[in-house]
């Protein structure tokens, strides 16, 4: 970054994990806290389209302003510890505990009912995307084509292959110096993820019964409770199908053998070959969030062996 003596625009804001679909129409929407974390000291609106990136301002790496998307509204100055230096960079620190940003999904009512506002505001899809067109692509400055190529990005988020990129995002950090609108630098943050959609969420266990023990014959049943449920074409996955996967393509939910110590750390070992539990059998059943698993019969040599090291499974 060059010289920290200049006055620095830090703009976040979301981008498709597809980079086919170009742009995203997703909200972002600020949360400040107090130095002692117990309450929020500054809150943005949402009320328009407007509201899909989050400006800041970084003077001399000692203040920084939230500039608000509305050009009428004044800038406002944030507390001191928002921002901290690290080998003379200015960090902007996000999370619950100083600055907390949220991605929210457009279709929402940004106003309520019987608030100052009259009446309640719809920010759509649609909305978001045409006010983004209108704001990023400038090589469409004609208002019918900014629409035409709106609705034809919003369409695409309807439509089957794609519709699971609303549940899905990257998060996208731009620099600008404050005289000039060319950008200093830029940066992507890893995929994230809806954790409570079926298509791309994480399987975030709420139970699980007593697995029991492996032995030569199997047979021995566990279940394993899920949070939220999962999607079939995820946790009937091939084993093999793991490999394949980027960050584009969510994992499967392959139930997996593995070996550890007293310490509940994952052991390798060349020598133990384990039976994994065939996911496309009467070994793995899925009930909704419940997960029925049979463990499968092992080799009587390989459990002599992991008896011998003291290894649990």
């Amino acid at each position: 970054m060059e010289s920290l003596s200049k006055t620095i625009i830090l703009e976040l804001s979301v981008v498709p994990c597809d980079e086919k679909l170009a742009i995203h129409p997703h909200l972002l929407h600020l949360t400040v806290y107090t130095e002692n974390q117990k309450r929020a000291s500054y809150k943005t609106p949402l009320r328009s389209p407007s509201d899909w990136r989050l400006r800041f301002k970084i003077v001399k790496c000692k203040s920084i302003f939230h500039i608000p998307n509305n050009p009428d509204e004044k800038e406002v100055v944030l507390p001191s510890h928002c921002l901290s230096l690290d080998m003379g960079q200015p960090i902007l620190t996000l999370g619950k505990n100083k600055v907390l940003v949220n991605i929210i999904s457009s279709l929402q009512g940004a106003t309520k009912r019987g608030s100052s506002n009259s009446e309640s505001t719809i920010v759509t899809n649609f909305d978001v995307i045409a006010k983004r067109v209108e704001e990023e692509l400038f090589q469409y400055p004609q208002i019918e084509v900014c629409k035409d190529l709106a609705k034809k990005l919003a369409s695409k988020y309807t439509n089957k292959d794609h519709k699971v990129e609303l549940q899905r995002c990257k998060l996208r950090v731009c620099f600008f110096d404050s005289k000039s609108p060319l950008q200093i630098l830029t940066a992507f943050s890893t995929t994230i993820n809806n954790a409570r959609d079926k298509n791309v969420g994480y399987l975030n266990l709420r139970s699980i019964s007593d697995p029991g023990m492996c032995c030569s014959q199997g047979g021995w049943r566990f279940f394993l409770i899920s949070e939220h449920k999962l999607a079939k074409d995820r946790v009937y996955a091939k084993q093999e199908a793991d490999d394949d996967c980027t960050e584009n393509k969510p994992h499967p939910v392959v139930p997996k053998l593995e070996l550890t110590n007293d310490h509940f750390q994952i052991i390798t070992d060349p020598n133990i070959h384990l039976n994994q539990i065939p996911t496309d059998s009467e070994f793995f059943e899925v009930h909704g969030d419940t997960f029925s698993i049979v463990i499968p019969p092992q080799d009587p040599m390989t459990i002599d062996r992991i008896n011998h090291l003291g290894f649990k499974v």
